[in-house]
This record gives C-alpha cells, structure tokens and sequence, in this order.
C-alpha cells in the first residue's frame, strides 16, 4: 500500500509543479491626464518607463513559501509605470498617465485568469503590452 501511494505521489508531483508556473496580470490605469488623453490616436508614439526601482507585493523577490506549497499560496508582483505622449515635431513629452502591472503566480492565476480584467500568461514585454493596452483603450472609446 505505501509503494502505491509513492508511485502516485511521484506520478503527481509533475503536475503539481506545472501549477506553480501558471501565471495572470492585468494592467489598471492608476492615474490619466484627460488633456493629453484626449490627443492619442492609432499612430501617437508613447514612450513608456518603470517608475517603481523594486517589485512591491507579496513574496515578489523570494516566493519561498509559493515554492514550497506548489502555488497554493501565490506569490504577487507589482510595478508602476509612466506613460508618455511624445510630441512629433520634437518638443518636450507629455505625461499621459502612470499604470499599475499587477501579476499572480501559482494556481490563484487559473482562477483569476476567466476574470475580464486579467489575462493568462507571462506579459513579456512591459513596455509593448501598456502601449497597445493605451491605444486598445482609446480604440474603445
């Protein structure tokens, strides 16, 4: 009987870990200057920066705990950053607004990943994902 029960457990444990991996974000908007807003069309070029030098949230940098419960407890990260309207004929940027990346990693994202605002996967590139999140938004409108 406990062989059996090893042989599952060893059977299982891959599939544990994979859930460990699974990750979701989302992008909120934290704060917009509507006058800047109101000038971004399909072919503005925004320039977007991290403002925030650390990951904030829980178990960002050490996600010990995540690792040793195979996801069940989650860890969290969140970065902020800056969105700029640049100007064609090469006068100063405006500030458009500052946007909040929100992520979750372990099996919390399976059921955060159905939810409208969040999506599943690894963002990649932070830049690329606000842009088209800024001009999907103004698309919207």
């Amino acid at each position: 009987m406990p062989a059996r029960f090893a042989c599952r457990a060893l059977l299982a444990a891959p599939f544990f870990v994979l859930l460990t991996g699974c990750i979701t974000y989302r992008i909120e908007q934290t704060a917009i200057d509507e006058t800047v807003a109101a000038k971004v069309t399909r072919d503005s070029e925004l320039q977007v920066s991290k403002t925030s030098n650390l990951h904030s949230g829980m178990q960002c940098f050490e996600p010990m705990l995540m690792v040793v419960t195979f996801g069940i407890i989650p860890a969290q990260c969140v970065n902020t950053y800056e969105a700029r309207l640049l100007a064609p004929t090469g006068a100063s940027s405006q500030a458009l607004g500052s946007y909040a990346v929100t992520s979750y990693n372990g099996w919390v994202a399976l059921l955060m990943a159905p939810l409208p605002q969040w999506q599943y996967g690894h963002m990649g590139k932070a830049d690329v994902a606000i842009k088209q999140w800024v001009l999907s938004w103004r698309d919207g409108e």
